[in-house]
């Protein structure tokens, strides 16, 4: 009988929260719904953008001028040129002050700063699209906005009479970094499947008009509905934190697939009539793993390019100028959060400069000095989100999408500890970078040549500082809290030896190894290689520092996985000595109680983990498992579905709970849960689980197909080659390569049987693997062999009935099997396992499932 497997999560830290009672303000009235296209500001985003742009061109003919006027004088041009335009003015000045001060700013970015700035002038704007005009199969019916890079009309798709947005490249002269950012942008948003993401239908280029062809949203942007609320329609408060705890859901999808927006901002949220909030605009979006010098640029070239329209949204890395991660969005939705609660934004300087230095410098005023009424969770997590260093920023906007919607509460202090000195370093770079003028965005030298712009330099190129040891610490755990998103373990090795490469005595980053590699052992690879690789990471870091309790508890899993458990329990006993209180530390222990067949132990622990930490998705999703492996599938699914809201739909728990599903006869809710987690990382064990589900459909051919993929993921693995095995066996054409498949088990379950000789499930498995192989001998001598502490667990039960079913010992069978059911093992499997076809047929087997009739 193919197998489902439950997903052995592992000591992952999690952010420390707890439960948030609702106590929003909640004022009666609602605000009606209004037209999208109308601001009371007369401030559309691709006007405002537009606007912007031509700000700056005036700026630059002012300087450009007042540079070369004598300073006695400059005050008298200015009153002259800027006309009372007291904004406009500010700016100029601000630059002359920096004018001749020394800063980094790349040559590329430099240019594409002024040719942004040129943009929406008039001199590089191609000929508007026209109602009535096609393009491809798409007729424009009129335009919506315009920004610096494309135009967005309204469009009927020909082919399916519905509405679109077609967004087009609206400049005569495109480049071909426009097409492949234009590409990207596509690209970057087509991959993300969420209802609060307008959906991407197309990409294509026709007679020359690169376009993109979106779903479109009817309502009213966020920014227009904000500007409403200030001036005074009556939207409750709770009403608006909704639609932004849709946008965290929406961003927290797109982090997880690699993807960073960088440009969130009110403008770029638009809100339905039906109160359901869109993310807009991915046009600034980064896939975070190219990575490469060449994104770099790119990377540069946006930043800039966003600070020239909307500063007040940048985070304090972007304002300076360095590469921005998923924690820049994560900023920007802390300000969004900030206006919100307290009806002006925390960042306001009278022109860009002063705006960006209060960025990264400036803590803004508490909001509960504005607004007293706000609760306390709602101005923590504003706080959580608004660190100047983002390390100490709220890890993921998933935990900002738990708290919006009253699931927990975001602690005040940091997620890791960070070093003292990283900090200062960092600290003293944000001021050099300042008062140098690198916040000064058009820092310039203007020398000799009216009209020329030079890259301003100290003596060299742009200065960028190396990321320290405990930062990359920092990087490797946040990739660990993600771990079974596709390619975040490697990315978290990857982290952790850089810091090593840095620092060969920081202990934490040899502990931070030494979770990795356990985490692949009980989730992805049964390879002992890393057993073995986590006990030397994880002696490493004690030799450096023995009082480290999370390196303890992972010598005392590994320690556990290659058989060594006395040296196990030592390990783990002395993590709890250090830290008592420490979740990982009683997950290693509860894993020890379960081996040894002590349920009861074994279930206090994975509850205290769960007490210990209970917004941690990982330590819910050990407990779920649990219960599901002890029969108790009623119980465990609930669990499983609350880690999977603490995680952000995990592709770990959806499998888990798919299978929970599989095995109280929920089968279509199975394939669901199956089909998500594969979507979001095709591991062996999602296809094995699938597989099984398949299988039991009695859909043999296809489950073949499915448990092929999973043993071409993990050829390590006695359960998969197994159950790859089951499926040969009984589907049409497919028997002659099951003994194939058997035989691999076979050796896989005895290899790990060396280890472990008390594990009664691989010896109940092994003993199923040999009969169907046709060597009863050899089953039944391994299926005597299991003690009494393994025939409490009810899969060894069901293993066992199966075994002695095959060997033709039918009392027995059906003995083992009624032990099984009382055991609370899944009647849906026992009704559809064909090597229990013929015993279902038996007047035993009729008489033995009345006692079961309930169940």
């Amino acid at each position: 009988m193919a197998v489902a497997e439950m997903t052995e999560q592992t000591q992952i830290g999690a952010l420390p929260l707890s439960l948030l009672s609702s106590r929003w303000p909640k004022p009666d009235v609602i605000l009606p719904y209004m037209d999208p296209h109308h601001s009371p500001e007369g401030d559309e985003p691709g006007v405002r953008e537009s606007s912007a742009a031509s700000l700056w061109a005036r700026v630059r003919e002012i300087l450009d001028a007042a540079l070369h006027v004598d300073p006695s004088q400059r005050a008298t041009y200015l009153d002259q040129a800027c006309a009372g335009d007291s904004a406009l003015r500010a700016e100029v000045e601000s630059l002359i002050q920096h004018a001749d001060q020394p800063g980094f700013i790349d040559r590329t970015a430099l240019a594409s700063m002024m040719a942004t700035a040129t943009m929406g002038t008039g001199s590089g704007s191609a000929a508007p699209l026209m109602a009535g005009q096609k393009v491809s199969h798409y007729e424009i019916t009129g335009k919506i906005g315009e920004g610096g890079m494309g135009a967005v009309y309204k469009a009927v798709d020909l082919n399916l009479g519905r509405s679109v947005a077609l967004k087009v490249i609206s400049r005569t002269s495109i480049s071909s970094d426009d097409k492949r950012r234009f590409g990207r942008e596509a690209k970057s948003a087509s991959a993300l499947n969420h209802p609060n993401i307008v959906t991407i239908y197309e990409y294509n280029s026709e007679s020359g008009v690169d376009f993109i062809a979106m779903e479109y949203v009817e309502g009213m942007t966020l920014d227009a509905l904000l500007a409403q609320y200030r001036a005074g329609a009556e939207v409750p408060l709770a009403t608006l934190l909704d639609y932004v705890r849709q946008v965290a859901s929406a961003v927290a999808k797109a982090h997880a697939a690699g993807i960073v927006h960088r440009d969130l901002k009110p403008s770029n949220i638009m809100i339905t009539a039906e109160g359901v909030a869109k993310v807009l605009d991915f046009g600034l979006a980064k896939q975070e793993a190219a990575g490469d010098a060449a994104e770099h640029t790119q990377t540069a070239l946006t930043q800039v390019a966003a600070v020239l329209g909307t500063p007040a949204y940048l985070s304090p890395e972007q304002a300076m100028g360095e590469a921005a991660d998923f924690r820049a969005d994560i900023f920007a939705f802390g300000i969004i959060l900030y206006e919100i609660a307290c009806g002006k934004r925390p960042f306001q300087g009278a022109n860009a400069q002063a705006t960006l230095q209060q960025i990264a410098l400036k803590n803004p005023q508490p909001p509960s000095e504005v607004n007293p009424a706000l609760p306390v969770e709602l101005c923590t997590l504003i706080d959580r989100c608004l660190r100047k260093d983002k390390e100490d920023r709220l890890p993921s906007l998933a935990d900002a999408a738990a708290v919006l919607s009253g699931r927990m509460t975001p602690t005040v202090s940091a997620v890791a500890p960070v070093s003292a000195a990283p900090k200062k370093r960092r600290r003293a770079k944000q001021l050099a970078l300042v008062f140098a003028g690198v916040l000064a965005l058009v820092l310039v030298d203007w020398l000799t040549t009216p009209g020329t712009w030079h890259k301003i330099r100290s003596g060299g190129e742009a200065i960028v500082l190396p990321k320290s040891s405990g930062d990359l610490v920092n990087e490797g755990q946040a990739y660990l809290a993600q771990y079974d998103r596709k390619g975040y373990q490697d990315k978290a090795v990857g982290a952790f030896n850089k810091a090593i490469e840095l620092d060969a005595q920081n202990a934490t980053a040899y502990a931070g190894l030494a979770q990795v590699y356990v985490t692949r052992i009980t989730t992805a690879n049964t390879d002992q290689q890393w057993a073995t690789r986590a006990l030397d990471a994880a002696n490493k870091a004690i030799e450096l520092n023995p009082y480290l309790a999370i390196a303890y508890a992972s010598a005392g899993t590994a320690l556990l996985n290659l058989g060594r458990a006395q040296e196990a329990i030592r390990r783990v006993d002395r993590a709890l000595e250090l830290d008592p209180k420490n979740a990982q530390a009683h997950v290693a222990r509860a894993a020890i109680y379960e081996k040894a067949g002590d349920a009861v132990h074994a279930e206090e622990s994975y509850r205290k983990a769960v007490v210990l930490a209970p917004p941690d998705w990982v330590l819910q999703g050990r407990l779920g498992a649990f219960l599901s492996r002890m029969g108790r599938i009623p119980e465990a699914i609930p669990i499983f579905q609350t880690a999977l809201r603490l995680s952000n739909d995990s592709p770990t728990i959806e499998s888990n709970l798919g299978a929970a599903y599989h095995a109280i006869g929920r089968d279509e809710d199975a394939a669901a849960a199956f089909q998500r987690s594969l979507e979001a990382n095709p591991t062996a064990r999602g296809f094995s689980n699938l597989g099984t589900l398949l299988y039991y459909l009695g859909r043999y051919g296809e489950a073949a197909e499915a448990f092929q993929k999973s043993v071409e993921l993990d050829a390590e693995s006695y359960l998969r080659w197994g159950n790859l095995g089951d499926a040969y066996r009984v589907a049409p054409g497919l028997s002659q390569k099951a003994p194939e498949a058997y035989g691999r088990a076979i050796q896989l379950a005895r290899e790990q049987l060396r280890l472990s000789p008390q594990d009664a499930d691989i010896r109940s498995r092994l003993a199923g693997y040999l009969a169907k192989s046709g060597d009863q001998k050899q089953a039944l001598e391994e299926a005597g062999a299991i003690g009494a502490d393994g025939l409490k667990k009810p899969g060894v039960l069901f293993h066992l009935a199966t075994v002695y079913e095959l060997c033709h010992q039918r009392p027995r069978a059906v003995d083992f099997l009624g032990q099984a059911l009382a055991a609370n093992y899944s009647r849906k499997e026992v009704e559809s396992d064909p090597d229990l076809l013929e015993l279902r047929k038996s007047p035993e087997y009729a008489r033995m499932i009345l006692k079961f009739s309930g169940k």
